[in-house]
């Protein structure tokens, strides 16, 4: 769960830094500083201990599918599961579908540079996740979590429909 959480943390904040780093050093430096951060990050990977002698086994399209059906056979039965990854994709989904459409929305409705949409766009849109979040866990804890998940998947739903609509306002 935290490694999760983490991830997600990191990928939102990856999104908020992206604007600034092009604002101040450009795009050749900020390919050179992500570029060196993977170097960096490979570097340490390649240090750590092993789990010893690895023992491949050849991979055939039938037990791939047969590892499928297993798990989708797991998620079929296990609903608090399958409710989980469902909630992880659409989450996942979500952040996605606004890193793609928020350039555009902010160079074609709102009218500031691509650059700057990681400050005006998404660090509110993260900011919100995070209030969202603290809310939730104080004051909602006693809402049945289905209907909770229903709820914010409409307004979100209606949000990203709502965004369409402000250029014709």
């Amino acid at each position: 769960k935290v490694y999760v959480l983490k991830r997600k943390f990191l990928f939102i904040i990856g999104n908020i830094l992206a604007g600034p780093f092009l604002l101040f050093f450009g795009s050749n430096v900020t390919f050179i500083i992500v570029a060196t951060a993977f170097l960096l990050a490979s570097f340490f990977i390649s240090r750590l201990p092993g789990n010893g002698a690895i023992h491949l086994q050849t991979i055939t399209f039938q037990s791939v599918f047969s590892d499928f059906l297993t798990g989708l056979d797991y998620l079929y039965h296990a609903p608090k599961v399958r409710l989980g990854i469902f909630l992880l994709g659409i989450s996942q989904i979500s952040i996605g579908i606004l890193g793609v459409i928020a350039p555009g929305f902010a160079d074609q409705v709102l009218h500031i540079p691509v650059a700057s949409v990681s400050i005006f766009v998404m660090a509110p849109a993260a900011g919100g996740m995070v209030i969202g979040a603290i809310c939730l866990g104080q004051f909602f804890r006693k809402i049945n979590r289905n209907k909770l998940v229903k709820m914010g998947l409409f307004m979100a739903a209606v949000t990203l429909v709502l965004y369409s609509m402000v250029g014709k306002l």
